[in-house]
């Protein structure tokens, strides 16, 4: 009768070198995205002019270093400087935020035990949710139906934001791959929505399809990026630039310039657009959602409240009263 294999004696993990306070901001920025990469480096550079600090790594420094007790007084006077100065809500919320995210790294990482506590101020939330309205969208869809390279490319970009209600930085994040075609045409793109980690299809309307199919026609069938800069000759020999997300802030805001309409026209606002106008037409809150791919339906909500808002009927009645 065989023995029992002796049991293996568990080999120690390899020791690993106790993690830097600048070390920890660094981490903590490269997991966030881009876009709130970008917002909270800011927070925490102004944080940095607050204290006196040299950088941003040495300003995270001084807030660990400085304990629970220091660390919160550091925080609570640094949120009553910026209601001194009548910062927004949000602004002062967003900061005290981006302190008490780089602490709970910290914490995460084992480098200090405790918390920041300190409250962000209420924030109470409101967007101007109308976009360019149904008029400026057809306006801006009409100045970008000539001829040229540069507008063909714009059509599709307008085309995806609003009637897919994508964000920037899901039109940006598109390469070639991520078209699906039908009979050699595109029928759905697949993105990265926000905060999501594997991406999802969705599917192309005729108009949407026939705008993006325009484009890469002339884009033709190099891989990359499905969007590309247009703005400065390609050397030869070197991938194709993707535009960023500020490229895309000005060719839809170069779009509302020459469809002389009376506001800005932002990325955001012609997913607002095709939002509301969803909402307009009396599809229900679950599945406008969905479409929108809110997380919360208290977003979605939002929406519905601006299209539904008495306060003009009211108004009306009350003046006239």
């Amino acid at each position: 009768m065989s023995s029992l294999p002796a049991v293996i004696a568990p080999v120690g993990l390899p020791a690993i070198a106790e993690i830097t306070d600048a070390e920890v901001a660094e981490a903590w920025l490269g997991s966030l995205s881009t876009h709130t990469r970008r917002a909270y480096r800011g927070d925490l550079r102004q944080f940095a002019r607050y204290t006196g600090a040299g950088s941003v790594g040495q300003a995270v420094e001084l807030l660990l270093a400085a304990g629970p007790g220091g660390a919160n007084r550091a925080a609570m006077s640094w949120r009553s400087a910026m209601e001194a100065a009548e910062l927004s809500a949000a602004t002062v919320a967003r900061r005290i935020s981006a302190l008490r995210s780089v602490v709970g790294l910290a914490a995460t990482l084992g480098r200090i035990t405790w918390s920041l506590t300190v409250r962000s101020p209420k924030v109470i939330s409101y967007r101007d949710v109308r976009g360019p309205g149904r008029a400026g969208w057809r306006a801006v869809v009409a100045q970008l139906g000539g001829s040229g390279v540069v507008a063909t490319r714009d059509l599709a970009i307008v085309r995806l934001l609003h009637d897919l209600m994508l964000r920037r930085s899901e039109a940006v994040g598109l390469d070639v791959d991520h078209v699906e075609r039908e009979c050699g045409r595109p029928s759905a793109i697949w993105i990265r929505g926000k905060g999501r980690s594997a991406r999802e299809r969705l599917e192309l309307a005729p108009a949407t399809a026939a705008a993006l199919e325009a484009w890469l026609l002339v884009r033709g069938p190099e891989p990359g990026p499905v969007f590309i800069r247009l703005d400065r000759p390609r050397p030869m020999c070197t991938p194709l630039q993707p535009l960023t997300d500020r490229s895309v802030a000005r060719v839809v805001g170069r779009a509302g310039v020459r469809a002389s309409l009376d506001r800005p026209v932002r990325p955001h606002g012609l997913r607002h657009e095709g939002i509301t106008r969803a909402i307009e037409m009396g599809e229900s809150l679950l599945d406008v959602q969905i479409a929108a791919r809110h997380a919360d339906p208290r977003t979605t909500q939002r929406y519905i409240d601006r299209v539904k808002n008495p306060q003009p009927r009211i108004s009306r009645l009350v003046s006239e009263d």
